[in-house]
């Protein structure tokens, strides 16, 4: 990993946590050992936390952060930074590493798309798309990467709420309160809207989507809507190579 990678998590862990946070290192689990996949110093010194990182319901490593205090790991800003970075050490190899850097600076681009309003912000991808899994569940919708509080929904079947009907009818969904849609799967008693957009690969393929919680009812205007469709219909562009 890169320097200019590594400052990239850095400004996004950050958004958990006060400008008291030093540094951060990333490591994955393999074979009993740990390897360092990611490694960031902002200053020297600080206390240090490790934190697992759970993935999937599996331990995927360990996440160390360097502050001026030590961290609490059952806060919600701990927990939430936590969840976001246990994709990014999933990958096993140079290549599945940069690209979840890279889908989670390009969720990072979509939630500033509207700050006020995107309160949640991440993505689910099929299982046979993104774990190359199959069987009867490879069409379950798996969480990547995301910006926001922790969600007890890391998969999701396509039969089920938003997020399911989005991929399985291929359409973008926007409600805009979902206290009165009895399909929303509830993750937060916080959340107001959502807006579901699919995302396709270069073949026209649904293999994903970008999933958006507000806190505000009736956040989503059709126009803030097609903003996020241009978007996402680039998609298949800035990750040619994977999808």
């Amino acid at each position: 990993m890169n320097q200019n990678e590594g400052k990239l998590i850095f400004s996004l862990v950050q958004e958990w946590e006060s400008r008291a946070l030093k540094g951060i290192t990333l490591l994955q689990n393999r074979k009993s050992e740990k390897v360092g996949v990611a490694h960031y110093d902002k200053e020297k010194g600080g206390m240090e936390t490790e934190l697992p990182l759970t993935y999937l319901g599996k331990e995927v490593g360990t996440l160390c952060l360097r502050a001026d205090f030590q961290l609490d790991p059952t806060s919600l800003a701990v927990e939430g930074m936590s969840g976001a970075m246990a994709p990014l050490v999933v990958g096993d190899n140079e290549e599945a590493w940069k690209r979840q850097v890279h889908l989670l600076q390009w969720v990072q681009k979509m939630r500033e798309i509207a700050p006020d309003l995107c309160h949640w912000t991440g993505l689910y991808f099929r299982a046979d798309f993104y774990l190359k899994e199959e069987g009867p569940h490879q069409d379950d919708l798996v969480l990547g990467p995301f910006l926001g509080e922790p969600t007890p929904h890391m998969r999701i079947p396509q039969g089920q709420g938003l997020c399911g009907l989005a991929v399985r009818e291929e359409r973008v969904v926007n409600i805009g309160d979902v206290r009165e849609d009895s399909r929303y799967l509830s993750c937060s008693f916080k959340t107001k809207a959502e807006l579901v957009i699919p995302l396709r690969n270069r073949d026209g393929i649904v293999v994903g989507e970008l999933d958006i919680d507000s806190h505000q009812p009736h956040a989503f205007s059709k126009e803030l809507e097609g903003i996020f469709l241009n978007e996402c219909g680039k998609f298949p562009q800035l990750f040619e190579e994977w999808t």
